[in-house]
């Protein structure tokens, strides 16, 4: 047969407690042994937990804080070890490690588990490690067993920026490399998106397009664009490519950006010089022709002037004077000018006008920077004649008009 003891639950902590059963006034049968039992009343311990799943400080605070907390006042000592172990956070470099007891003293309700964190100067995504509570005396744990401690970081982001403002390359150099640099290292992977941008060159002619994108590995601070150039056989001005980071990642835009790169011309300049050392134009025609050349196309704007003057012909009597301005586009290697001449009736010799050029621009001035213009006069030569074809006189006059 089996019989119930009832057990009243109470709330307070206390040792495991007994109970005596003991059989008597048996009716019909011998008393066996054992007649007297034990009955032992196992005390439900208090839990201990941590007060919270989570914890956080930031990573200049020095600690973190954790709670430790008992359900219900114990009546006798309680006590619980606790361990960290490292999840993102790295023992050492994040935070100092600590193992140890707690000892609660009957009636104590909390005790704290203080984590000294490291403070460095990385810009870096949070960081967590975890503490764990175990082998409990005289109590359970309870539900929040471990918590994640999070150490936030305060680093701000890098910046990330040309190493210069400017760049300069010969044109024969082939290729230039700029410098991208970040202010600080960071341990986080930082990307930064370039691409070049016409200036004064031309992609395609003068330099090689490029775009990409730059990646920084977690401590890297430097990493490199490198522009190709190309080479020609034009004088030209100096010429200008832009260097443009944008879309960081991790990072932000520092003010050296963007950038500029200067291609260094490095052809000689063309020579300009008449066409002929001599010229010649009817006075009738209006104009004279006076042709202007280089010795190679420039890739730039060429100017010189032409200016008559000297000879036997006379300014504004003979042509209009003043200096006249022969312009090549890029690529041209001969212009014309136009001399506007003044016709007359007088029948004269041919006259001359002296040409010299002067004020070149984009190139210099060549062998042959004066020669001779030859205005052909277009006027008959006068007719001379007798005035009648009879004429009378007086015998005794003497002279015969």
């Amino acid at each position: 047969k089996t019989f119930l003891v009832p057990i009243l639950d109470d709330a307070p902590d206390e040792a495991d407690e007994t109970i005596s059963l003991t059989l008597q006034n048996a009716t019909g049968a011998l008393l066996g042994t054992p007649a007297t039992a034990t009955v032992t009343i196992i005390d439900d311990d208090p839990n201990v937990q941590i007060a919270s799943a989570v914890y956080s400080a930031t990573e200049g605070a020095g600690v973190i804080t954790a709670n430790v907390i008992m359900s219900t006042a114990p009546s006798q000592q309680v006590t619980v070890d606790y361990a960290l172990s490292s999840g993102t956070a790295t023992v050492g470099d994040d935070y100092v490690d600590a193992t140890g007891t707690l000892t609660f003293a009957p009636g104590e309700t909390q005790k704290n588990v203080q984590i000294t964190i490291q403070d460095d100067a990385l810009d870096e995504d949070d960081e967590t490690f975890t503490l764990t509570l175990s082998n409990p005396t005289n109590a359970q744990l309870g539900t929040i067993s471990s918590a994640i401690m999070t150490i936030v970081d305060d680093d701000p982001s890098p910046t990330v920026q040309f190493e210069n403002a400017s760049y300069t390359a010969a044109e024969d150099a082939g290729s230039m490399t700029a410098n991208v640099l970040l202010s600080v290292a960071s341990s986080r992977p930082i990307t930064v998106s370039y691409a070049t941008a016409d200036g004064t060159a031309t992609a395609g002619s003068d330099y090689t397009a490029a775009s990409g994108t730059l990646i920084f590995a977690p401590g890297e601070t430097s990493r490199a664009v490198q522009i190709n150039i190309s080479e020609d056989a034009l004088h030209e001005a100096d010429e200008t490519v832009m260097l443009v980071l944008s879309n960081p990642v991790n990072a932000t835009l520092g003010s050296v950006n963007p950038a500029t790169l200067t291609i260094m011309d490095n052809d000689a300049a063309p020579a300009v010089q008449l066409g002929s050392s001599d010229f010649v134009a009817n006075e009738a025609s209006a104009s004279a022709t006076i042709s202007v050349v280089l010795s190679a196309s420039a890739g730039q704007t060429v100017t010189v002037d032409v200016m008559p003057g000297g000879g036997s012909a006379t300014a504004e009597s003979d042509y209009v004077g003043g200096a006249i301005t022969a312009q090549f586009a890029p690529g041209e290697t001969i212009q014309f000018v136009t001399l506007t001449l003044i016709d007359d009736s007088m029948d004269e010799v041919d006259e001359t006008v002296q040409l010299a050029l002067s004020n070149a621009n984009g190139a210099e001035l060549g062998a042959l920077t004066s020669g001779q213009l030859t205005i052909v006069d277009d006027d008959l030569p006068p007719t001379v004649q007798f005035a009648q074809t009879t004429f009378e006189a007086g015998e005794a006059s003497g002279t015969a008009n």
